[in-house]
């Protein structure tokens, strides 16, 4: 009972910190958002916020699914506790680094081995990976007037997020699957260098 107090009053004091910065610190307003929540159409809120819940469900059973493959009995609630750390860590640090620690802290804590913990999140990685470029692709192929529209710049980068999007899954599965060809290929650039 101690610890779920100790959480919830860490948990409203991050909040606090994290409004203070949003607010105070951006130039962002109170009433700016409240005149956007009244802007907002109640039809669409309603499944964007089932959208963010099943977000963090789906991405904290694959956590658990990931974790059982391993041999640990890993529970749906620590799933979703993994992966509510994750996706808010991620929103309010800079470069949305530090989802990943925060969701490693909570899995060691329970008593999960790092070999472990670093495994399920380079999968999990993966497999986020791997759908945001099906999604890219999905949309370059069923909506090319979308992309045609962006000027030429916008146009590079977008394909260059593919394709480092494309070479960090590589690089993800390699690290799991054959190690060996990473410490190959880190040996010739050190060479080289």
């Amino acid at each position: 009972m101690k610890k779920k107090v100790l959480w919830a009053v860490i948990s409203f004091i991050l909040s606090v910190l994290t409004i203070y910065t949003l607010f105070y610190n951006s130039g962002l307003s109170l009433s700016e958002l409240w005149q956007d929540i009244n802007e907002a159409t109640p039809e669409w809120l309603i499944p964007a916020a089932l959208c963010m819940l099943g977000f963090i469900f789906f991405e904290g059973r694959s956590l658990v699914l990931i974790l059982r493959n391993l041999g640990y009995r890993a529970k749906k609630r620590r799933g979703f506790l993994y992966a509510s750390a994750d996706i808010y860590f991620s929103s309010i640090t800079p470069s949305a680094t530090g989802g990943q620690p925060a969701s490693a802290w909570f899995m060691h804590k329970d008593g999960i081995s790092g070999v472990a913990v670093t495994v399920s999140l380079i999968l999990n990685l993966t497999m986020y990976t791997l759908a945001i470029i099906t999604l890219g692709l999905f949309s370059l192929i069923f909506f090319p007037d979308i992309f045609m529209s962006f000027e030429l710049p916008c146009k590079i980068m977008i394909l260059i997020g593919i394709v480092i999007m494309f070479l960090l899954t590589v690089f993800f599965i390699l690290l799991l699957k054959k190690q060996i060809i990473l410490i190959k290929i880190g040996n010739i650039i050190s060479s080289l260098l």
